[in-house]
């Protein structure tokens, strides 16, 4: 078994933990409140930039509803992901919203001042 290095767990650690908090529908603002950390520090304990205490791990485990040992498993992905949130997906042409211009502008005003 090859040895990984402080930084590769880390960095582990902290995708697995999005992950398992994205796939319970969960905001880093709703886990951080339930775990007791700002967001910020969530943000950089799932970028791997930060050392989780063990006291925050149990908390996080328990929040997310998975065993301690759950959050040491390797991520699905070990992609490293850009800042920023995820760009939402593109809506499709039936669920775009219509476009408008001047004309219908210039009625949807006329009307509201009736």
């Amino acid at each position: 078994m090859q040895r990984r290095s402080e930084e590769e767990v880390l960095f582990d650690l902290g995708r697995r933990i999005a992950e398992l908090r994205e796939g319970g529908g969960r905001t880093q603002q709703i886990l951080a409140d339930s775990v007791g950390v700002s967001p910020q520090r969530l943000r950089e304990i799932e970028s791997g930039a930060h050392n989780p205490s063990v006291r925050s791990l149990v908390r996080l485990a328990d929040a997310l509803g998975v065993p301690l040992a759950a959050l040491f498993e390797l991520p699905a992905s070990r992609e490293r992901r850009g800042p920023g949130r995820p760009r939402k997906a593109p809506l499709a042409a039936a669920e775009a919203p219509a476009p408008t211009t001047p004309s219908t502008n210039a009625a949807r005003r006329a009307r509201r001042a009736h």
